[in-house]
């Protein structure tokens, strides 16, 4: 009685446990911050998006756009103005574009509403 009290307490050493694989029936979910659901656009292909959304660019030019509108049209994993480096540099070596990426957080929208 003593030993059926003890090992129902603190157990016997043999444990029950399934040896059987677990099956998830469910597809797995994925987070949007992690991944992006558009496919990467290549350097000239952004350029040629950008292009279209500004109706023409030409060597000289200053592209200012809102961080969240860049993202809708060429996406990114990471949301930060400066995963754009690439395409800024690009467009400023081989075009003469100037491409400004503000965003609510920005110092120079701040300025602009003070």
């Amino acid at each position: 009685m003593l030993g059926n009290l003890w090992n129902s307490l603190f157990g016997s050493g043999r444990t029950d446990i399934k040896k059987e694989p677990i099956k998830i029936d469910a597809e797995p979910k994925t987070d949007s911050k992690t991944e992006s659901t558009k496919p990467a656009l290549t350097i000239e292909e952004e350029i040629q998006v950008l292009a279209q959304h500004f109706g023409g660019i030409s060597t000289g030019m200053t592209l200012e756009i809102e961080l969240r509108e860049l993202l809708e049209l060429c996406p990114r994993n990471r949301r930060k103005a400066d995963s754009y480096y690439q395409l800024k540099k690009h467009l400023k070596d081989d075009y003469g574009i100037e491409l400004k990426i503000t965003s609510r957080t920005s110092k120079s929208s701040r300025e602009d509403e003070v």
